[in-house]
């Protein structure tokens, strides 16, 4: 978020946080950034994205056999590697380490989803800005065939749960993942 006069630019794209050179793109072009990282339960992450692209490319594979193709080095393309995406603690760092720990708001997904007049007025006051009242509405809801199946929830839990550990030093705080 750049700040031009009276106005702010946003950029909303969740890809730049995976992005290894937009780090240094945004050291050229803003002096003081401030930056909001939203961080959803990775396995809620992973079956959502997932859902979405079932229902956008017409992936017929289940699930359970798209994580498998990506745990055995089968899938490289990382848009499909949904759980590699959900492993959040190396972005993180990077973005730690080019930019001030002050330049970073990291919300929790779940926080927004269930009290986001409290998130919103985190943002607001993170942005230096007069905090006013929002109107929520639930948009990009996911359609989902089925509830993730709690064996799978496991698995990807037990593969994860090193990872939450590095998000949670990171952050100073249990995510409670």
């Amino acid at each position: 978020m750049a700040k031009c006069g009276n106005a702010f630019t946003v950029d909303c794209d969740p890809f730049n946080f995976y992005c290894s050179i937009a780090t240094d793109r945004i050291s050229a072009l803003v002096s003081k950034p401030k930056f909001i990282i939203s961080l959803r339960n990775p396995i809620d992450r992973a079956y959502s994205d997932f859902n979405m692209y079932r229902s956008r490319a017409g992936e017929t594979r289940s699930f359970e056999q798209v994580i498998q193709a990506e745990r055995s080095g089968e899938e490289t393309r990382f848009r499909r590697r949904f759980v590699a995406q959900s492993i959040y603690a190396p972005h993180l760092r990077r973005w730690f380490d080019h930019f001030p720990r002050e330049s970073f708001l990291v919300i929790d997904a779940e926080d927004l989803f269930s009290d986001p007049r409290s998130t919103a007025s985190k943002v607001f006051s993170f942005l230096d800005l007069p905090d006013v009242d929002v109107e929520a509405v639930k948009m990009n809801a996911g359609d989902y065939s089925a509830p993730l199946l709690e064996e799978e929830r496991a698995r990807i839990r037990e593969y994860l749960q090193p990872h939450f550990v590095d998000v949670y030093e990171l952050l100073g705080r249990d995510m409670s993942w």
